[in-house]
């Protein structure tokens, strides 16, 4: 079908772009603690992992990226 399509230029109807929501401010949590307090340096292996979230807009569609990092 796929092939189909694409040999007679049709396409399915796109709809609106959505924004992803990511994060739900109406709460009564506390923020959490800064426990690094801008000191990178691990004491013993294992101890501080970084993690971030990004997403960008695409033609097709969100694209996530997840980033992990290991301070040693």
């Amino acid at each position: 079908m796929a092939k189909i399509m694409k040999d007679d230029q049709i396409s399915p109807p796109r709809r609106g772009r959505r924004v992803p929501r990511t994060t739900d401010s109406r709460h009564n949590l506390g923020i959490a603690p800064n426990l690094l307090r801008r000191n990178f340096r691990a004491e013993e292996p294992d101890r501080i992992w970084l993690a971030d979230i990004s997403y960008e807009p695409t033609d097709e569609g969100w694209l996530y990226l997840a980033a992990i990092k290991h301070i040693p």
